[in-house]
């Protein structure tokens, strides 16, 4: 006799705990499918475990990158630059004269105006329009007045009156209306026009033909450009921070299309006619302008592109306002204009020259190169020959270092060639010697020489022949003295006799230092340390741009006075001549070293050389350490990422739908703490793989330096840990004081109704936000239609609120008096209405400019005639009657599977393609929004069997097919007992046709659930398996082990 194994015995004894006989059963054919299950199970809870091991990671690295994104954002805002900008004044009381246009334009554009800046004697002229200067237009940029034109005005007035030129500037300034133009296009259209009209009046007020001078800030330099379309009028341009290049974002389509318009045409053969080309002057304000970064402000069209801290003289960082009046810069600007003025001989008045290379190479001195005095004019003469020794002291030194207490009549120093041969070890190697040449307090323009010829005169050695070399000058900044520099190459100053230095007349103390050094020896990396500087002037430390993503790290320089062997700092009283620069590109940044470090990080990543130069005082001995700034590089990321966040913030929204898998609606923060794997790492693949085989904006707001493969992954990292904090704080915000804040809301629309009983206000936000949820949409509607969409989209959120605010003390109220039991019911549709309100504050927030823009124009009833908002707010709106009526939300299982992946999807086309158009954003969510109304008005009137996907039976269906199996038992008591059994303890089991569409992790928990409860039964009838199992004959086992044999 065959007896039966472990296994088999083991689901013979299961099989008798349901209350059923093992007689004609194909145990092993069962036992192989109860395998299958036990394995399919352990494979989901491997999944599971991997899951969860996944979104532990995804909870380190997000706060991680979070606390380095807001140590970024300190870096950003407070580690910056002193402002070192001296203000400008007016010597008399300005006054703006109105110019009025012609032929109705008043009344076309009543937000607009034209006015004259005049002081003192030139007011009265002015008011008679009567000008006879050169025409200068200043045009404001984003929410700027025209008022700020008083600086240059008032600088260029006085300088026409201190130098007594034969011509002076007319200044005009255009009233924008402060509106805000860098984020709203509509206006830059209208203002495009009008500064047309502008122009055509300025023109007309002249008897001589002259060329406009345009001065514009931020965004007036955008609208400069665009009006010179068809007009020869406008030849040179002034833009202060002005985003080139493209807006820092970009908020609607008018926005995006303008900046395509003007730089198509800019662009075209017109433009770059070089018999009379636009000259444009290109400055940034450095890393004090949070708004405009130095790279967007970067144009390659006959462009002279700086910074504020890399011109000459003016060497101070200015925010996005400071830049119109600091001093320093107004200087620089009104200088160069006077060196531009020329006689026109043909036409008989100055004007502004017209040509191109003449006025190029001002605009450069100015600039970027200006070696000498304040004006480019006569700067410096090549070469002088003289008879006699010039009116002067002739000294001849051996030493490298002179220092004179004060100079009463000129002094001119001679170096013998001798001297710095001595330095030169080897004449193989004369080619990489240079010779670096510094003086302080020294006025004179034209100031170091190389002596051609000598002479003798009383018997006093001077030069006849001198070689002026003071084109190659580079000031140097430096506390409250001029300071002056040249490098020169060994091999060129070895043909003079002597290196000749002038020293001008000043009651301060003047100096001269030399440094012979080798490039190689004084050539340096970054992170290296030099312990004693002993006497060297001098060192160059490359940054390495091979490697575009190195320029995303910042390095702090730091130089301190050399310690002797007890450990004591030597006492150096020179030790703020000690200057460090970090240039790269057309931008550089400075700081001494008597306080603090040099800051070494880029403002513009596509420059593609950076160095940092260290001039030191020669008679100091220091120590230099370069080291890498932490929080500086925290603060390089925030520069970058923080305008990729709102996409990601909207994308991490959208994808959360994904996971409502049933009608019961699971709390916005728990659907982020289960899915952060699903929401951060696996889209940031996605997305890092989109963007290399599809176009997109990450190539085109982003250097090549900026961006990486792991740039996605951070971002949803940052934004998944900014989303998880406004949830829990919205959350708790809700469950706190849901019931008091709805109180307030309701108390303080009753008072603006007209005192009005709160019960009255509250049955009736009940009745429209519940019960007419079409006449809510209705009213949206109209307010979008009579004022503005932006409106209607925040009038939406904000009911939104309300009605959550009033549901929630609805579900209070109906679990007090015991309505519902389950409360996981009563807070879904919240749970629902949740969700959609954090895409309605999406909304509200990316079309806020226009609601801003509607606000500023409130007075002149100006709609624009294309306003995003207005159609987003239409289209969306009728959704509300849908998405608040009571049955919502509604489930059904084939329509949600299609909306939730049309979530994700969309969570993913938002990163890839509304990352810089932020307008995309609107759009896309509106898609969302409008099929999540369709998919719950679908799903209440239709009803669709669900299908079953898994061939592999459910414990229940297991269960079910062995029951069919047994075809008879001992006696029908013994039946009915089991019937009985079996219907108590799986009442509560749907069977398999009723089954909804689970995912195959359901099985397990079923497998667990019915063990449980056929143990219960167990452990109530304890002699049932006995008695069943006592009543089984040999004769049935051996017969029923022989039919399993013949098998």
């Amino acid at each position: 006799m065959n007896l039966l194994s472990t296994s088999d015995l083991i689901i013979i004894n299961f099989l008798f705990i349901t209350g059923q006989k093992p007689i004609k059963f194909k145990v092993k054919e069962k036992l192989d499918e109860f395998k299958i299950l036990n394995k399919k199970a352990e494979d989901e809870r491997n999944a599971l475990i991997r899951k969860k091991i996944f979104n532990f990671i995804v909870f380190m690295f997000a706060p991680f990158c979070l606390i380095i994104f807001i140590i970024g954002s300190y870096d950003f805002f407070k580690n910056i630059e002193e402002n070192k900008c001296q203000m400008t004044y007016m010597f008399e009381y300005p006054q703006y004269v109105k110019v009025p246009l012609d032929g109705g334009i008043s009344h076309q554009f009543p937000m607009y105006g034209l006015y004259a800046y005049a002081e003192g004697k030139q007011i009265e002229p002015a008011r008679n329009f009567k000008f006879n200067g050169i025409p200068v237009l200043y045009l404001p940029g984003n929410a700027g007045s025209y008022k700020q034109v008083r600086s240059f005005a008032s600088v260029a007035l006085r300088k026409w009156l201190d130098n007594r030129t034969p011509f002076h500037f007319d200044f005009f300034s255009v009233d924008f209306n402060e509106e805000i133009s860098g984020v709203y296009g509509y206006i830059l259209h209208r203002q495009s026009q009008y500064l047309k009209l502008v122009i055509q009046k300025i023109t007309s007020l002249y008897q001589e033909y002259h060329h406009i001078v345009i001065i514009g800030h931020s965004m007036g330099g955008v609208v400069a450009k665009s009006a010179n379309t068809d007009e020869s009028t406008v030849q040179l341009i002034y833009t202060l921070a002005t985003p080139h290049l493209q807006p820092p974002i970009i908020t609607d389509p008018e926005l995006d299309l303008f900046y395509y318009y003007v730089i198509r045409n800019w662009t075209t053969v017109s433009h770059l006619d070089e018999s009379n080309p636009i000259s444009l002057v290109s400055i940034s304000g450095g890393d004090r302008d949070f708004i405009i970064s130095s790279k967007l402000t970067r144009w390659n069209h006959n462009t002279i592109h700086t910074s504020a801290p890399s011109i000459p003289t003016v060497w101070a960082s200015t925010d996005h306002l400071c830049i119109v009046w600091c001093r320093q810069l107004v200087m620089t600007v009104v200088r160069s204009l006077f060196d531009l003025v020329e006689y026109k001989q043909k036409t008989k008045y100055y004007g502004v020259t017209e040509n191109v290379t003449a006025r190029n190479t001002v605009l450069d001195y100015h600039f970027q190169t200006r070696s000498s005095g304040k004006s480019f004019h006569g700067a410096h003469t090549q070469e002088i020959q003289v008879e006699k020794p010039p009116k002067g002291k002739w000294d001849e030194v051996l030493t490298h270092s002179v220092c004179r207490p004060s100079v009463d009549t000129p002094i001119y120093v001679m170096f013998p060639q001798i001297t710095f041969q001595q330095k030169v070890s080897h004449e193989v190697f004369s080619s990489s010697y240079k010779i670096l040449v510094t003086t302080s307090n020294t006025k004179s323009k034209n100031w170091i020489f190389g002596c051609t010829n000598q002479g003798v005169e009383n018997k006093v050695k001077y030069c006849s022949g001198l070689e002026n070399l003071s084109n190659q000058t580079e000031l140097l900044p430096s506390f409250h003295r001029t300071r002056k520099l040249v490098h020169l190459d060994y091999n060129r100053v070895s043909k003079y006799s002597h290196l000749v230095v002038r020293l001008s007349p000043v009651k301060f103390k003047t100096c001269i230092d030399i440094d012979v050094y080798r490039i190689e020896e004084r050539s340096g990396y970054l992170g290296q340390t030099i312990e004693d500087t002993a006497t060297s002037m001098f060192y160059n430390f490359t940054y390495p741009t091979t490697f575009n993503q190195s320029k995303l790290f910042a390095w702090k320089l730091h130089v301190k006075p050399w310690m002797d062997k007890s450990g004591k700092q030597v006492k150096c009283p020179g030790h703020y001549n000690s200057v460090g620069i970090f240039r790269h590109g057309n931008f550089q940044n400075h700081n001494f070293f008597k306080n603090e470090s040099l800051h070494i990080r880029f403002a513009d990543t596509s420059a593609t050389s950076a160095h940092a130069l260290l001039y030191l005082d020669k008679h100091c001995r220091y120590s230099v350490r370069i080291q890498l700034d932490f929080i500086g590089t925290a603060g390089q990321l925030f520069r970058i990422f923080i305008k990729l966040l709102p996409s990601y913030f909207t994308s991490i929204i959208l994808m959360s739908f994904f996971f409502q898998e049933s009608k019961d609606w699971i709390n916005f923060h728990r659907v982020l703490f289960n899915n952060a794997y699903y929401l951060c790492i696996v889209p940031g693949f996605i997305v890092a793989l989109t963007i290399v085989f599809l176009p997109t904006d990450y190539r085109y707001m982003m250097t090549e330096a900026e961006y990486s493969a792991m740039v996605p992954m951070i971002c949803y990292f940052i934004s998944y840990a900014l989303v998880l904090i406004v949830s829990l704080g919205y959350w708790v915000l809700v469950l706190s004081f849901g019931n008091g804040l709805h109180a307030i809301v309701t108390k303080f629309i009753g008072k603006k109704l007209g005192s009005v009983p709160d019960k009255v206000t509250d049955l009736a936000l009940t009745f429209s936000l519940e019960k007419f949820p079409l006449t809510v949409a209705i009213l949206i509607i109209a307010v979008a239609m009579s004022t503005s969409g932006a409106l209607g989209l925040a009038l939406g959120f904000i009911l939104h609120i309300l009605k959550i605010f009033k549901g929630y003390e609805d579900v209070l109220e109906d679990l007090i008096r015991g309505r519902i039991q389950n409360v996981k019911e009563g807070l879904s549709p919240i749970n629902f209405h949740t969700h959609c309100a954090m895409l309605w504050f999406v909304l509200a927030s990316v079309n806020l400019p226009s609601l801003l823009y509607w606000i500023n124009s409130f007075r002149y009833v100006e709609i624009p005639n294309w306003d995003l908002s207005l159609y987003i707010c239409l289209m969306l709106s009728p959704s509300l009657g849908i998405l608040w009526q009571g049955f919502v939300p509604e489930f059904n299982p084939i329509m949600w599977s299609i909306q939730r992946y049309l979530c994700y999807l969309m969570g993913i086309v938002v990163v890839v393609y509304g990352t810089h158009r932020i307008y995309l954003i609107s759009l896309i969510v509106v898609v969302v929004l409008i099929s999540l109304a369709i998919c719950q008005l679908i799903s209440r009137f239709t009803e669709i069997q669900p299908i079953s996907v898994n061939s592999t039976p459910t414990t229940t269906e297991f269960n079910g097919n062995l029951r069919e199996e047994f075809n008879h038992s001992e006696n029908e008591p013994s039946r009915n007992k089991t019937e009985e059994r079996s219907k108590n303890s799986n009442s509560d089991v749907p069977t398999s046709r009723n089954l909804e569409v689970k995912e195959d992790c359901n099985n397990s928990k079923n497998v667990k659930k019915g063990m449980k409860n056929n143990k219960e039964d167990l452990e109530e009838t304890p002699s049932t398996p006995i008695s069943g199992l006592s009543s089984v004959s040999n004769s049935e086992i051996s017969e029923d082990d022989d039919s399993n044999d013949s098998r």
